[in-house]
């Protein structure tokens, strides 16, 4: 009974992904390596991956530490205070993201239908997203690359198997938008 309980358990926290996270106790932030854009709504979204929350203690000392998910929103300002509880960081805790760390107009690279990619009709969104498939060619590489008004290159983003794009063609972004998602569990099948 104890070893089944414990693999029920297991197995079923094991399918709801942590979120977010809070202020362990009273202290003051600080950031170390993280690295974050302003976007939409003045909203803070980390573009880094090796970033870290400190919560340190009014003698100095570290009291938690936690890594900064890539694609986070930022709820706290380096070496500010906070009381326990307090949400420091905010992510999608079901889906990778691809989020873009600079701005401007968006256009796609080999991306072709029922090539490279597939439009799949979402029922809960009433939408239709293109779906990156898997890559038969090697010389072709889905990105999504973001250009200034003149057409120089800004940024280049290439997009793995099973992300859904979330942008289109011609679209005018700002830094920190979500480019592509790709669901977490199927990423895990893949791997």
């Amino acid at each position: 009974l104890t070893m089944r309980t414990f693999h029920i358990g297991g197995t079923a926290s094991g399918l709801v992904e942590q979120n977010m996270y809070k202020a362990t106790a009273n202290g003051k932030v600080l950031f170390k390596n993280v690295e974050y854009v302003v976007g939409a709504g003045n909203n803070h979204i980390v573009v880094g991956r090796k970033g870290r929350i400190m919560l340190l203690g009014e003698d100095g000392r570290e009291l938690d530490s936690v890594r900064v998910e890539y694609g986070a929103n930022l709820y706290v300002a380096d070496h500010q205070a906070v009381k326990a509880g307090d949400k420091l960081l905010e992510w999608d805790g079901n889906s990778k993201v691809i989020v873009s760390d600079k701005g401007g107009i968006v256009a796609f690279s080999d991306l072709i239908e029922n090539i490279t990619y597939q439009e799949k009709f979402d029922e809960t969104t009433r939408k239709s997203r293109k779906v990156i498939l898997e890559r038969k060619e090697e010389k072709r590489q889905p990105c999504v690359t973001l250009l200034s008004d003149d057409g120089v290159e800004l940024a280049r983003y290439y997009l793995p198997t099973q992300a859904n794009l979330y942008v289109e063609e011609g679209e005018r972004i700002l830094p920190g938008t979500v480019l592509a998602k790709l669901n977490r569990e199927e990423q895990r099948t893949k791997d």
